[in-house]
């Protein structure tokens, strides 16, 4: 069981390591040293991870780290995913996208345009025309859709390749849809 001097004294190593509290709950240490609380569980036959949050200044305490871990234990009881209710709560769950739908065909509605039917994978080729508009490089948003010339699955799924150049793309492209939402 960690202590709050135990967490003090963790050290940053040249990879991702483990430390584990109680109850299922467990600390990430970063190369970087960032010190991480989890909590791995089961529910529904697949296995989930909670991101309870960060430790130290700006972030919480053991005791709030096992605060939050009381609440995620009671949620898992009532049958309901503690990861999946964060989601929500900050408002990206699965229904953000149904939700962002509704939106843009009352907009067009309201604008006395006909909505016509249209699926994700048309939001995802409007996003790389409109990315590919103001000069993003192609590499980056076709790693982002995953699209990759007869590589090797270990590709597609390395989604550290290019991770900063595609966290700036696509805080652009949620710029983008935030102004269609806002209009």
């Amino acid at each position: 069981m960690l202590a709050d001097f135990a967490l003090r004294n963790l050290k940053p190593r040249a990879i991702l390591y483990k430390v584990a509290d109680r109850d299922g709950m467990y600390v990430i240490v970063s190369p970087k040293g960032t010190i991480t609380f989890r909590y791995d569980y089961r529910i529904n036959g697949r296995r989930e991870t909670l991101t309870i949050g960060r430790y130290g200044f700006g972030g919480i305490s053991l005791a709030e780290a096992r605060e939050k871990l009381r609440r995620a234990r009671r949620l898992l009881g009532e049958g309901t995913s503690p990861a999946l209710q964060k989601q929500r709560e900050k408002g990206r769950g699965p229904e953000t996208l149904n939700r962002v739908t509704q939106l843009v065909v009352e907009r067009a509605k309201v604008a006395g345009l006909p909505p016509e039917p249209f699926t994700v994978h048309d939001l995802r080729h409007t996003g790389s025309t409109l990315l590919h508009e103001p000069g993003f490089n192609r590499d980056w948003t076709e790693k982002w859709l995953a699209h990759e010339d007869g590589r090797s699955l270990r590709s597609i799924y390395n989604k550290a390749e290019y991770a900063e150049q595609r966290r700036h793309m696509l805080q652009e492209w949620a710029g983008m849809v935030d102004a269609w939402i806002n209009e």
